[in-house]
């Protein structure tokens, strides 16, 4: 049942990302239990998935997961109130493939953590001063959390 309701979430999200893109709106507002507002871009033709329990949305300069527990609602609008911080693309970005991690255009000297599933800490790297890391996963986890300054991202190997 659960995931007939993450389904039809993801679904009428994606819907109306398409349509409110098509109507002229600019950036999707999501807005977090604990207040928390933050906006994404809709011009970067982000990747909305919904799985696990987390609302993660993904594009080639940012990504960005959420608890869906934690999702109050979402809007679309034509401009982001100054208010709500939009992803920056300075911050960088984490890619995950074949369990190889890419880190790149983060500040330099940036701390980047390797999480269990429990909380603890499995590894700890800094990127260099161009902001690049790059390091294989540990094979003893099967679920890991990587984060780097405001970034998570929650990574399941098979």
């Amino acid at each position: 049942m659960i995931k007939n309701r993450l389904r039809a979430f993801l679904t009428l999200l994606l819907f109306f990302c398409i349509l409110h893109l098509i109507a002229g709106n600019n950036f999707l507002i999501v807005l977090q239990k604990d207040g928390t507002q933050t906006g994404f871009a809709l011009a970067e033709k982000p990747v909305i998935d919904c799985s696990l329990g987390q609302l993660s949305v993904t594009s080639d300069k940012y990504s960005m997961s959420i608890p869906l527990a934690d999702v109050e609602k979402y809007s679309f609008v034509d401009e982001l109130p100054s208010n709500i911080p939009i992803f920056k693309y300075n911050e960088g970005n984490i890619n995950v493939k074949f369990g190889h991690v890419i880190i790149e255009s983060m500040p330099s000297n940036t701390m980047v953590s390797v999480f269990g599933i429990d909380g603890t800490t499995i590894k700890s790297y800094t990127t260099d001063s161009k902001g690049h890391l790059e390091f294989d996963l540990p094979d003893n986890h099967k679920a890991l959390i990587i984060k780097a300054n405001s970034i998570s991202v929650k990574v399941i190997k098979k």
